[in-house]
């Protein structure tokens, strides 16, 4: 079985680093539609898993990468 048999995933992302990892994290962040900013705050990624030991960047480097991209992303939406 694989990941989107489970029916409960729109899309999913597979990379091999942790540069990749943000890279992705930017694409997905950058295409949020700017009306989304006047309901909540959104969250279009619902869950990261992660390698502590993976090449480039590890886990908790891109945890807080990301960490910073959503505060950013947020913050531009809502002053739009």
């Amino acid at each position: 079985m694989q990941l989107e048999d489970f029916e409960v995933v729109d899309h999913c992302s597979f990379v091999s680093d942790g540069v990749e990892a943000v890279d992705e994290t930017q694409k997905i962040l950058d295409s949020i539609p700017i009306d989304m900013a006047f309901e909540k705050p959104y969250q279009p990624i619902q869950i990261m898993l992660l390698d502590f030991n993976m090449p480039h960047m590890n886990g908790l480097q891109v945890i807080d990468c990301v960490k910073e991209m959503y505060a950013t992303k947020n913050n531009d939406l809502v002053s739009y």
